[in-house]
């Protein structure tokens, strides 16, 4: 359960200011408050400072002259729990979504726009490999189109592109493409096989992944309320690792957090409507 409000602004073909608020509950107060009923461990401040809040937003590299992020905690809520990539998964489909929408309104390619705030060298080269591994910017045929985002997930710098089309039955997903830059990669198999199995984890999540109450008790059980990507569903994916430094990054949690953006964006490229909430099964049908 989270929500995002932002204003932004451009100037000469890329943003000048962006001042996002962030909200949702906290991961480690929710941990906490499970040990204790748990453990009798003894209650411990509540720290004013809440990465989990802010991570995938207030620590990506982009430079934006003014640019603030903040965050606020809610109380009373229902408990939360861990979630594969964490703040990360929301946060960035916040930023990459409304980075989007500030491209669209200076009239920039999203890639090139993005390009040009970053100057961090991993970062650029991720989005570039993506670029080209995707033919980004070619023609495509009516009814098809594609989305990008790019985020630092863990210290790891990745980029993600999905193409779609519109069918009959619905939005069918084509094509994706990562390409993460992992520092020094001891086993690009394993490197591969974590970044495809948590870029579908994203899809799934980002297309079905909803918990809904009646009367404080949640309704989905089991597989028959909470549906998951389908075999049929499922892109082909293609993952390019890059490498570089001397330290190992991990990779668990990477290939998260740019899979919402990503398909919202080309959902926007494909429609011309931007939706602004998750899941997208709410709006869209998919084939």
């Amino acid at each position: 359960m989270a929500a995002a409000r932002f204003r932004g602004a451009v100037a000469a073909g890329k943003p000048v200011a962006l001042d996002l608020d962030l909200s949702a509950p906290s991961l480690f107060v929710s941990g906490h408050a499970r040990r204790r009923a748990l453990t009798g461990e003894p209650e411990k401040e509540v720290p004013k400072r809440d990465i989990s809040l802010t991570m995938g937003a207030g620590n990506q590299p982009y430079q934006i002259e003014n640019y603030r992020v903040t965050a606020y905690r809610p109380t009373h809520l229902l408990p939360v729990g861990w979630w594969r990539s964490v703040g990360e998964s929301q946060n960035c489909f916040f930023q990459e979504s409304i980075l989007d929408e500030l491209a669209q309104a200076a009239s920039v390619d999203p890639l090139n726009m993005r390009l040009n705030l970053l100057e961090h060298a991993p970062s650029r080269r991720v989005l570039e490999r993506v670029a080209e591994m995707s033919n980004w910017g070619s023609d495509l045929p009516p009814g098809r189109a594609r989305g990008i985002a790019y985020a630092m997930s863990t210290g790891a710098p990745t980029a993600q592109v999905i193409e779609i089309s519109q069918s009959a039955a619905g939005i069918k997903l084509h094509q994706a493409w990562a390409a993460v830059h992992v520092g020094v990669a001891l086993d690009p198999r394993n490197i591969e096989a974590q970044v495809e199995g948590a870029l579908l984890f994203g899809l799934s999540a980002a297309i079905f992944g909803e918990i809904t109450l009646n009367d404080g008790k949640v309704e989905q059980t089991n597989f028959d309320a909470y549906p998951l990507l389908r075999y049929h569903q499922a892109p082909t994916i293609e993952v390019r690792i890059l490498q570089g430094g001397r330290h190992i990054r991990g990779v668990g949690e990477i290939g998260t957090p740019a899979v919402a953006p990503a398909l919202g964006n080309a959902i926007y490229a494909l429609t011309g409507k931007r939706v602004r909430q998750l899941p997208f099964r709410k709006f869209h049908r998919f084939a």
